[in-house]
């Protein structure tokens, strides 16, 4: 089964590129800006109108100054009432503007003031942080946030704890922050005079040097979190000091009876690596700043996240998992009943399962929810107090979904024809605010009135310009493939009726040119992740360079079922290679590719899938291209930030006290790219990111002396400051720009 949608244009074509048409079409897709975050307000006019203003924030490249820019802009619409429906109208948007240094920009509830957390340095270079109150007028205050010492620096929107709440009655603030460290000092450091007195045995002398575990991965600043309440009239903070020691906080929300309810990471016995690991220990407990203890409302055992309240306090639902296993998969939905949870004493009965694992869709195609950790806290209930809003993977899609929390019934939230990638951006009574993509057409906002009646139907209006759908933007078409692994007699023999899919670019080509594509082989990093149809640089700049692209969802992704997660347990080199050869099969017997030039690309554990490709199948592919790649398991496990990745994923048991043993080594060889160096021919190109705590740097650098060592051609990009993401904008660029001329390269040339 194929799905497609073409797009006019002509591409270049891959033998004729010059570095000048590269960087061209860098340039030209890298300019289109990302949508990270929206938000509704409605001001009245009268009894028949109404002015919508809705604020959106977004990213963009910006290849010359080498950095991410940061900016908001305004979209104006008016609400009519004609004949007793309403009638929304576009009425225009605002330039522009770009945001620097800010950490978090909050309305309160009433829409009449604004709390926003300002990253900047003094005049010595030291960070500083202040919170801002802003009015309508003018800014009432700014709070130094270092002259308060109380706590840490203030947590930002990290996707993991950073959170920011006005109070209801707008007196206070809740955030996230680290906690004060002691003061530390050598054991032969004199103290200064105005360090003495209580400040003397506050300092560490000798401890400098003490070891303070971090959580790992792109969360490095994170080490020990706290519970903030600022009254924004008195600048006092008061720290919420009952949390239990073994648990770092985050995701705060106020709940009723101005209690607070949060999600809190166990740190015991050690810190594991939290990004984009949403199976960690983790419960949700509520607790009061007037003392008394701190109560657990989860189950304890597993791991929560991502919480939110309906607008009338009455249901709390969070998302939780399994404690351990894989490191993304799906998440059941867990409804506490307020009123039943504190005037009852069996709290299990106030606790209901709404949506839980699933493990084989079933008719309707539901597959379960599949999120990261970076959906708690924000508006996410219409308000009916009945249904609640996520964006989960749905196959190879981005999907809304809406949960009645009633009947327990699922469905999809998307404009136009339903297969647009989509992501929650805001709600606000009935009204949805939904990002939008597809692989040509950059993301644009659309917002969603839905019925109150039906909230499964919904009136849809485009914000971008008003336009009924923005243009697309970029010289490909795109096909949803369908694969069954049966057709390559590599069936799971316990889940044999999995499938999976892959996302083809086809270069449109101008004129009489009968020239077929190469084909780059695009596996996704993870395992447990998914590649939606929504817009995506890497296969849009290659299809404009001339490249085919096959972005392969193989079997373990994100987004099929619960089932398909755990087929790749202890099949990791095994099922996911041959699923990535099963796709580029099919695209070779449609005939639309050149069948003699196919190239390798990938990164984490598509980087691992790369190199398993070349050595297991060496004579199919003309280069490669790895992004910190995978490697060798078996030293592994000791340096990364997530040692138990590396036992999940080869199948075995992983306990905090697990080593690689002996008994163990032969598994993980096995499983590793590095078993098959020896068949190792094709022309490989590394891209390093020295400060990754993901995936050690010596995972790619051993892999490039192995090369070297058996003369096959190798060349090796080290990036310095860069982590697992490679995600600052000059080593994007670097890496991708390289990729495309190192595939040039190795195309036969006349």
């Amino acid at each position: 089964m194929d799905e497609s949608r073409t797009v006019e244009g002509k591409a270049s074509m891959p033998k004729d590129l010059t570095l000048d048409d590269v960087t061209k079409a860098y340039r030209d897709i890298a300019r289109h800006p990302s949508l990270a975050s929206g938000k509704i307000s409605v001001t009245p006019k009268g009894d028949t109108q109404s002015i919508y203003s809705i604020r959106t924030g977004w990213s963009q490249r910006d290849i010359d100054r080498k950095e991410k820019t940061y900016f908001t802009k305004t979209f104006s619409l008016q609400l009519t009432k004609e004949a007793g429906k309403d009638k929304l109208s576009y009425i225009g948007c605002s330039i522009p503007q770009e945001m620097k240094n800010v950490l978090w920009d909050v309305e309160s509830p009433s829409g009449k003031k604004r709390a926003v957390v300002l990253k900047t340095k003094d005049k010595k270079g030291e960070d500083k942080q202040f919170v801002e109150i802003w009015n309508y007028k003018q800014k009432e205050k700014t709070i130094d946030v270092k002259a308060l010492d109380k706590h840490g620096d203030i947590v930002g929107n990290d996707g993991q704890f950073g959170s920011l709440q006005w109070s209801r009655c707008e007196n206070y603030l809740l955030y996230i922050a680290e906690r004060k460290k002691p003061k530390t000092a050598s054991f032969f450091e004199a103290i200064s005079p105005k360090d003495k007195g209580d400040n003397a045995d506050m300092t560490v002398k000798g401890g400098e040097y003490i070891y303070q575990e971090t959580w790992g991965e792109q969360l490095v600043e994170r080490h020990r979190t706290v519970v903030c309440q600022p009254n924004v009239s008195t600048d006092q903070v008061t720290l919420l000091d009952q949390v239990p020691d073994q648990y770092s906080p985050g995701q705060v929300l106020w709940g009723p009876d101005n209690e607070v309810v949060f999600a809190a990471w166990c740190h015991e016995p050690f810190r594991l690596g939290l990004r984009f690991c949403v199976q960690r220990r983790s419960s949700v407990f509520k607790a009061s700043f007037d003392g008394g203890d701190c109560e657990r409302l989860s189950e304890e055992g597993r791991a929560a996240r991502c919480l939110s309240f309906s607008p009338d306090l009455s249901r709390l639902v969070y998302l939780d998992t399994a404690d351990g296993g894989p490191h993304n998969q799906c998440s059941r939905l867990v409804m506490i009943d307020w009123k039943k949870w504190v005037g009852s004493e069996n709290k299990e009965a106030a606790r209901e399962i709404i949506i839980d694992t699933v493990n084989r869709p079933g008719e309707e195609g539901f597959p379960g929810l599949y999120t990261w950790a970076d959906q708690g806290g924000q508006d996410n209930w219409l308000s009916d107090n009945v249904h609640v809003l996520f964006t989960s993977f749905w196959r190879s899609r981005s999907a809304v979904v809406v949960i009645n929390t009633d009947t327990k019934r699922v469905h999809s939230l998307c404009p136009g024809h339903g297969d647009l990638a989509c992501s929650l951006l805001d709600v606000r009574g009935m009204d949805v605010l939904i990002g939008c993509s597809w692989p040509d057409l950059p993301p644009f906002p659309v917002l969603a009135q839905l019925d109150p009646k039906q909230p499964d139907q919904a009136q849809w209006i485009v914000l971008e310009g008003g336009e009924a759908s923005p243009p697309s933007l970029t010289q490909f078409e795109h096909k949803l493939l369908v694969l069954d692994p049966r057709n390559m007699q590599a069936a799971h023999k316990d889940y044999d009726y999995l499938d999976f899919e892959a996302i083809l670019y086809l270069p449109v080509k101008g004129g009489d040119d009968k020239t077929k594509p190469p084909l780059v082989v695009f596996p996704h990093g993870g395992p447990h992740s998914c590649f939606d149809r929504g817009f995506a640089l890497n296969p849009a700049v290659f299809a404009c360079c001339g490249f085919a692209v096959l972005s392969v969802n193989y079997r373990g992704s994100l987004g099929f079922g619960q089932d398909s997660i755990n087929s790749l347990l202890g099949n990791v080199g095994n099922f996911d290679v041959k699923d990535c050869i099963l796709a580029m099969q099919r695209v070779q017997e449609m005939g639309v590719v050149d069948t003699q030039n196919t190239f390798v690309y990938g990164g984490s554990h598509g980087g691992f899938l790369s190199a398993h490709l070349i050595g297991q199948y060496p004579d199919q592919f003309r280069a490669a291209s790895m992004r910190n790649p995978v490697t060798n398991l078996t030293a592994m496990a000791a340096p990364t930030d997530i040692p138990d990745w590396v036992f999940t994923e080869a199948g075995l048991k992983f306990e905090y006290s697990s080593l690689a043993k002996d008994d163990y080594l032969a598994t993980l060889w096995n499983a590793s790219p590095v078993s098959h160096v020896d068949s190792v021919k094709t022309p490989v190109m590394l891209h390093i990111g020295l400060k990754d705590l993901r995936v050690p740097p010596s995972q790619g650098l051993e892999y490039y002396k192995m090369l070297k060592a058996r003369n096959v051609p190798v060349q090796c990009h080290t990036y310095p400051d860069s982590n697992h993401s490679l995600a600052e904008v000059e080593v994007e660029a670097d890496s991708l720009v390289h990729s495309i001329l190192w595939f040039v390269k190795h195309l036969p040339h006349q």
